[in-house]
């Protein structure tokens, strides 16, 4: 963990940034407060990519509240030191001016502030700048790898009444990368058997889906057992109307997508749906 002046910066892993800052954060396995009601606010879904950098924003009830971010897969916890910056200070002009409103009811009516978009996402060459403009509210996620793919939990603990509630916002990085399938440029007659994949193995691969051009109904197809951890795919008996761009979706320990545009050799006959 690393603080500025102004600025309150929090790496979920140990990195090494522009060869001359180094920053690790230690987590704690439990947080240590009570609360006596959980209420969850709306959940951010944000597409991202290996090696990018996601800047969020986190919710603003009043000044004493205290913040905690669960990290996947195990759900290891860490204290953020972040704080709500004071809204009627006359610096904080560029903050009001992107903020917006809302209310929740937590046995009395509570401004929850947050900033009309409360995310980023950039590269890590734009460090530098990104760190100078922090606001005291914010916190950074980064260089992303495959491990921090998922969901994480970002918990605001904040009085009501003498006691504790928890309001908490499920993050989801869904970290995209895109690969290769092969053959790159398939050619094929009418009749043959259309065969592609990924060009390489996926780690700890989950879940494959291929699909076909928007014009091809009820394809059939099926999995190649040689090619099952690079997602292959066989389509026999191809015609003109599987011409185009076929994808492929593959989750591992990240999302990995893939396009190819097949062409098909060979006159058009009744029935095709291809104009």
């Amino acid at each position: 963990m690393c603080a500025f002046p102004n600025v309150t910066l929090v790496f979920l892993l140990a990195l090494t940034v522009m060869s001359s800052l180094s920053i690790t954060v230690n987590f704690d396995r439990a947080v240590k407060i009570t609360a006596k009601r959980k209420i969850e606010l709306e959940s951010i879904f944000i597409e991202c990519a290996l090696n990018d950098m996601v800047r969020i924003s986190a919710p603003m009830i009043s000044e004493h509240d205290e913040y905690y971010l669960s990290a996947p897969p195990y759900g290891d916890t860490t204290k953020l030191e972040l704080h709500a910056p004071k809204l009627l200070n006359k610096n904080n002009t560029h903050f009001h001016k992107n903020t917006a409103l809302k209310y929740i009811f937590i046995k009395d009516i509570k401004a929850l502030v947050n900033h009309e978009k409360n995310y980023h996402v950039f590269t890590s060459k734009s460090f530098g700048k990104k760190l100078k403009h922090l606001k005291p509210n914010e916190f950074m996620i980064g260089p992303l790898t495959e491990e921090n793919y998922g969901n994480w939990v970002l918990s605001v603990y904040t009085k009501g009444h003498g006691e504790w509630i928890e309001l908490f916002q499920v993050i989801t990085l869904a970290i995209t990368e895109p690969a290769v399938i092969e053959p790159q440029y398939p050619v094929l007659k009418i009749g043959d058997t259309f065969n592609l994949s990924f060009a390489y193995s996926l780690p700890a691969i989950e879940t494959c889906e291929v699909i076909a051009p928007q014009w091809t109904f009820d394809r059939f197809f099926e999995r190649t057992l040689g090619n099952f951890d690079k997602c292959g795919f066989s389509i026999p008996n191809v015609t003109k109307d599987d011409e185009g761009l076929w994808k492929i979706i593959g989750v591992g320990r990240i999302i990995h997508t893939g396009r190819v545009r097949l062409r098909v050799l060979g006159p058009y006959v009744k029935g095709d749906n291809t104009p």
